[in-house]
């Protein structure tokens, strides 16, 4: 996608973001205290900058085939543990 793509990713993810925060703030407005409704819109402003580019970069991100994960599986490891102990316990006996 390039760096254009990235772009258009997060400039559409920070319109739906804001468009939540100040729906949320304007909710938490009428329900509680003018206050508490202004402290969630500017948690949910600055929170929405952060998760836009986290999921822009996600989203863009190049994929390639066969993608091997640097660390091993725990499910993985485990196995590969256990099959050892009953390797070691077999020549025991």
């Amino acid at each position: 996608m390039g760096g254009f793509g990235l772009l258009i990713v997060f400039l559409v993810s920070v319109v739906v973001g804001q468009t939540i925060s100040v729906g949320l703030g304007i909710l938490v407005e009428r329900h509680a205290t003018p206050y508490a409704g202004l402290m969630t819109f500017i948690f949910c402003y600055f929170a929405t900058f952060w998760l836009a580019w986290r999921l822009a970069i996600r989203v863009t991100e190049p994929r390639t085939r066969g993608r091997v994960s640097a660390k091993p599986n725990a499910v993985l490891f485990a196995y590969a543990t256990a099959d050892e102990l009953w390797i070691q316990s077999a020549s025991l006996l």
